[in-house]
């Protein structure tokens, strides 16, 4: 007995219903690639409890939209990186397929977009205790910088006797401010000159507004309060 096969244009619009089809009698098999088409499927017709726990992972989804783009920065709360992240701590990734941080993947893109700005080629960005500024590209607020070059810290302020003419003095290279009291002793600072909040050590005879001269082995700190989190790259 020979058997026909049925072709496409042998059916006659409507006539396969769900009704007609035996349960799992269409699998992945028997649909064509491309076959099933968004133009092809009723408005809410897959939901949920459509689609197998599992069956629909990252690498079957195409992201179009509000993706992460390769060579994105963010912290991480934890001490090891997401899926698809490195380390920013200034490994050098391959241009192609290559295992860092134990993670073996394809990292050309990311390498085409580090090229050497760090360093040697494919280098990453080592931000491992560093704090993150914006570039000012011509903006004239941190003039004569590069794109992604390193800068030094530096201890800005100054001293205010509490006058009205507001004069700014210096003591041993270092600056200072008077803030009333006239003896100063682990104090906070709600303030310096618009930053955050600076805590003053000082040791030996007091200070007071009278002069410098009574000024011993003081230390001013400007870092400001900070959380250590992890620095993470997009591959």
């Amino acid at each position: 007995m020979s058997v026909t096969q049925v072709q496409t244009s042998g059916i006659v619009d409507d006539a396969v219903i769900n009704a007609k089809i035996a349960d799992n009698a269409v699998g992945t098999s028997q649909i064509a690639n491309d076959a099933v088409t968004v133009d092809k499927i009723a408005d809410n017709a897959v939901g949920t409890s459509q689609i197998a726990n599992d069956a629909v992972t990252l690498d079957k989804i195409n992201f179009t939209f509000n993706s992460v783009p390769t060579g994105a920065i963010f912290h991480f709360a934890a001490s090891t990186p997401p899926t698809g992240y490195l380390k920013a701590n200034g490994n050098t990734v391959p241009n192609g397929t290559g295992t860092v941080q134990g993670i073996s993947a394809n990292f050309s893109a990311l390498y085409a977009i580090l090229g050497s700005t760090y360093g040697a080629a494919g280098r990453l960005p080592d931000l491992r205790g560093e704090f993150i500024r914006g570039w000012d590209n011509s903006r004239g607020i941190d003039s004569g910088r590069t794109f992604a070059s390193w800068q030094k810290g530096t201890l800005v302020g100054g001293y205010d006797d509490n006058d009205a003419d507001g004069d700014i003095s210096t003591l041993q290279g270092r600056l200072f401010r008077d803030y009333g009291s006239d003896t100063i002793n682990s104090t906070i600072a709600s303030s310096l000159y618009g930053m955050p909040k600076v805590r003053y050590l000082m040791t030996g005879n007091a200070y007071n507004d009278y002069g410098l001269d009574q000024v011993q082995n003081w230390t001013a700190i400007t870092r400001p309060r900070n959380v250590a989190l992890l620095a993470c790259i997009k591959y």
